[in-house]
């Protein structure tokens, strides 16, 4: 073979070659330009779902925080509030589609195990509480059964509305706590207890911590004073006399509420136990960060025990996530 022959050969092969990577790059550059226009489309899609799932839930949109442990916790269960039913029915990337257009934070509760997530929380919240020394002993036995009946026996339950409205709408007799503060006459309901438990605990932790109990009982007799209209029950007041202040809390709070709920019918047993570890969360919040605010965003009234519920799980988990 001479050296025109070998010459042509190889540019025969470069030509080959030349055309083969110029096929390949074509073909990479193609499917890159699918990929992107189908990414952009499918963002498109996802965006329009977002907003017509906006549309349809605006009324309720506050609620999607405790949408988010709705759909981690119980995705099956039909629930009396429409956005977490509606929630529960998105896919994960349209969740967080939502929250994103709704500048809401995505909790990411899927990094963690649904089985035992509540179970860790309350652990904690025990723990905690026993150093604090809240209660002697512990309301949460039996798995925590009073709280979860809550939800899972007692989701309908109302704990706030318009008694009006509710029988416009047919709300039904059975989701209603018979007690004389949720009289006819009534435009809205009272939360039993949401007062009255966060200031006895915070009473009590005040005065244990205080060096001056004399002068923290001044202090809390003039802060109490907005109560004396209170008509609900266990409503908490600061008693006239210092004495009389300082035997009250030798009862450790959740103590003395657990002792009086022991004698409610079920339903409002288990109304009072969330309030219970819920206003507890918020004192310990408050002692472990020395912050008042309350630990997430939300914007909402619960109604019923289903959020109340889901409203005590989000403050656990506000409280406790470091520690999960």
């Amino acid at each position: 073979m001479n050296w025109y022959e070998i010459l042509s050969l190889i540019i025969s092969i470069l030509s080959l070659i030349a055309t083969v990577a110029v096929s390949f790059v074509i073909y990479f550059l193609e499917n890159r330009r699918e990929k992107v226009a189908q990414e952009r489309e499918k963002k498109k899609e996802l965006q329009t779902k977002a907003k017509e799932f906006i549309q349809a839930n605006n009324d309720e949109k506050e609620f999607l925080p405790l949408a988010q442990f709705a759909s981690f916790l119980n995705p099956l269960t039909k629930h009396e509030r429409k956005i977490y039913n509606e929630f529960n029915k998105c896919d994960s990337d349209l969740q967080k589609e939502i929250l994103k257009m709704l500048n809401f934070s995505d909790l990411k509760l899927d990094e963690y195990q649904k089985d035992n997530f509540v179970d860790k929380l309350l652990e904690l919240f025990e723990k905690k509480s026993e150093e604090l020394q809240l209660y002697t002993t512990s309301f949460l036995y039996d798995g925590a059964k009073y709280f979860h009946r809550g939800f899972y026996d007692w989701g309908k339950m109302r704990i706030n509305g318009n008694y009006e409205q509710d029988k416009i709408n047919n709300e039904s007799s059975c989701n209603y706590f018979r007690k004389s503060y949720y009289r006819e006459c009534c435009s809205n309901y009272s939360r039993l207890g949401e007062n009255d438990i966060w200031l006895r605990l915070l009473d009590y932790i005040n005065l244990n911590q205080s060096l001056d109990k004399e002068e923290y009982f001044i202090r809390a007799k003039n802060a109490s004073q907005f109560l004396d209209n209170q008509t609900t029950i266990y409503s908490y007041k600061v008693p006239k006399e210092f004495n009389e202040f300082i035997e009250m809390h030798k009862i450790k709070p959740l103590d003395y509420y657990w002792n009086l709920v022991t004698e409610c019918e079920e339903s409002e047993c288990t109304y009072i136990v969330m309030e219970m570890v819920r206003n507890a969360c918020l004192l310990i919040y408050r002692i472990s960060k020395n912050k008042w605010t309350v630990p997430f965003e939300g914007d909402y009234i619960v109604e019923r025990n289903e959020d109340l519920y889901y409203l005590t799980i989000h403050t656990l988990y506000a409280t406790f996530k470091e520690q999960l």
